[in-house]
């Protein structure tokens, strides 16, 4: 019996830490999508806490999945299908864009493999084809 009272303490510290970890997700949601759309900065913390390999749609026809990276530095893959586009936005960090297939335009001009968007520069993508991106920010000093 009490091994069993033991296993199930332990199972039940597992789904507590699950819970808080959905819940702290759920709050790095909230604040990018609020900062999306008052216009606000999408900061490096907030994408730091959101899910890997979850579904983001961050644009019409657009999802997004972080994928893991080295300490410091976050990457995405971002799936455009065709007429996708993600609507003008900033960040608070430097944004590398690596195309990897498909044809993408950020601010009206294409890219030809990669592009790198400078910290507070707004920028706007649109893909008529459809495209798969690399997504890389830096953590800000």
């Amino acid at each position: 019996m009490k091994k069993k009272l033991l296993r199930l303490q332990s199972m039940i510290v597992e789904v507590e830490k699950s819970v808080e970890a959905v819940a702290k997700e759920s709050q790095a949601l909230k604040e990018m999508m609020t900062a999306w759309r008052m216009g606000d900065s999408i900061t490096f913390s907030t994408l730091d806490r959101l899910a890997y390999y979850e579904p983001l749609p961050i644009g019409d026809g657009v999802t997004s999945y972080k994928i893991p990276s080295r300490r410091d530095e976050l990457t995405f893959v971002v799936v455009f299908r065709a007429n996708g586009h993600v609507k003008d936005h900033v960040h608070d960090c430097k944004e590398l864009m690596i195309r990897l297939d498909g044809e993408i335009a950020v601010n009206g001009e294409q890219v030809d493999k990669e592009l790198m968007v400078d910290i507070n520069k707004h920028h706007q993508l649109f893909s008529e084809e459809g495209s798969i991106l690399i997504v890389h920010f830096e953590k800000p000093n």
